[in-house]
This record gives C-alpha cells, sequence and structure tokens, in this order.
C-alpha cells in the first residue's frame, strides 16, 4: 500500500522474521512452500507491516478487503458471512498444518 489504510482478513497471521530477506521475499512473491500451499489450497495470502522498522507478518485465509485512499471505503460484510468464511478456511488451514482457528483481523499499515 502506498497511502494509509487497513486490510480485512479471516484467516491465521504469521509472523516473519525482518532479517530473513530471503523467506520475506519469498512471502511476498507467494513462492514461499507455505504461500504455494496455501494458494494451491483456494486460500489467499497477504503480506504486509505495520510501518516502516516493523515486524513483517503473513496472513493466511481470505481478503475481506483492503480500505483507505488506495482501497475500498466501505464494505459491509454481515456477520454470518464472517462466520461462514472462517468455517470454509478452518479446515483447509488445519490441513495445511496451522494450529490456531482462523479469526476476522483488521490490520492497519502505515504509509512509509
Amino acid at each position: 500500500m502506498g497511502a494509509d489504510g487497513f486490510v480485512a482478513f479471516v484467516g491465521v497471521k504469521i509472523p516473519l522474521d525482518p532479517d530473513d530477506e530471503e523467506t520475506l521475499d519469498a512471502w511476498g512473491e507467494e513462492s514461499h512452500p507455505d504461500a504455494e500451499a496455501a494458494t494451491a489450497a483456494g486460500l489467499e495470502v497477504w503480506t504486509g507491516r505495520f510501518t516502516d522498522g516493523e515486524d513483517h507478518y503473513a496472513m493466511v485465509g481470505r481478503l475481506l478487503g483492503t480500505f483507505g485512499l488506495e482501497g475500498d471505503s466501505h464494505r459491509a460484510v454481515p456477520p454470518e458471512e464472517i462466520g461462514r468464511i472462517a468455517e470454509e478456511v478452518g479446515p483447509v488451514l488445519a490441513r495445511l498444518g496451522h494450529r490456531d482457528p482462523p479469526v476476522l483481523h483488521l490490520q492497519f499499515e502505515a504509509q512509509y
């Protein structure tokens, strides 16, 4: 993102080592084995960080939207849709080895 915004995502959030450039690049290009497995299983992958100097992360599951000046300004998502998505991606995440259940992540990303 080039401007401040936030991401709405149902799934799991994975911290990434900021000193491991190879892993960061692989996740960003979706060529990391875990990212490839996720996309092959029909899930989406999002990578980012809060702002410059902060920890990097990947999210695996289902993207609900990106919001801000360079994204959507609004989207209404009924609770039952969030629940349906969580129920849909949960078993897939488990098959891929993720222990945590999917949750709704609202992640702010500041311009840097």
